[in-house]
């Protein structure tokens, strides 16, 4: 029998250290395990690139027709405000108050409380200026705010002075 065996089976010392230290790939040594996938290829970057750009081309313009949208909504809150303060100025105070729309159809408003609404939007008081008295009634009238795509449109009641929101 063969002192020496070269099988899989063959006794080892238990003393005896490591045949050959760990190497790179590049033949170096290394202390750091190597892992196969450690970063991103030019390919898999350029493609997350491709796709966030045009999910911002999608995003972007949605979010733009939602804030004129808010501005809008907003823009008709204040215009219907002023509308209900002239009312109830007149109301108040015990003599007439005249809400008026501007000729440029931008401003609007009562006794030194005028505003103003912006580029893209117009009012119209299509029955001219409305009158609101002390007794709670009106001149009435029909008065509207627009913008590309979008109407909001009000109606002042004659005999009662209460206003309306209409579509």
């Amino acid at each position: 029998m063969a002192r020496w065996m070269s099988t899989a089976s063959a006794r080892t010392d238990s003393r005896a250290g490591r045949a050959r230290p760990r190497m790179s790939a590049a033949g170096e040594r290394s202390s750091v395990p190597r892992h196969p996938h450690t970063g991103f290829t030019l390919l898999e970057v350029l493609v997350t690139l491709a796709i966030l750009s045009l999910l911002a081309g999608i995003a972007f313009p949605a979010v733009e027709k939602a804030m004129r949208r808010g501005a809008f909504i907003e823009a008709a809150a204040r215009f219907e405000a002023l509308l209900h303060g002239a009312r109830a100025t007149a109301i108040r105070m015990g003599k007439p108050t005249r809400f008026d729309v501007s000729t440029d159809h931008r401003s609007f408003g009562y006794r030194g409380l005028p505003d103003r609404l912006p580029e893209t939007m117009a009012a119209r008081a299509t029955d001219g200026p409305i009158g609101f008295f002390p007794d709670g009634t009106s001149t009435g009238g029909r008065l509207e705010i627009t913008e590309p795509g979008e109407t909001r449109r009000w109606v002042v009641h004659p005999a009662t002075g209460s206003i309306e929101r209409t579509r």
